[in-house]
């Protein structure tokens, strides 16, 4: 759970500075999530990823879905 906590410490650091996480920065966020049981963040950082106009490819959504099945939270 540190090691997440650092990373999400990252993309506001990023933020902060003018560097705009992109597809594959997301995509790992998400997967880093999923691993620590942080089922909600996963999801809010894929809104976030959406709503910022990145476009989720394959491997993004097989990330969060296998993460939203794993977790019994999609059925």
């Amino acid at each position: 759970m540190k090691d997440l906590t650092k990373t999400l410490q990252l993309l506001d650091l990023m933020k902060h500075s003018n560097v705009k996480p992109g597809l594959i920065v997301y995509t790992c966020l998400i997967q880093s999530c999923i691993r620590a049981s942080q089922i909600d963040t996963a999801v809010k950082l894929f809104k976030e990823m959406q709503s910022s106009g990145i476009k989720p490819d394959a491997v993004t959504f097989a990330t969060l879905i296998k993460g939203l099945i794993n977790s019994n939270l999609f059925s």
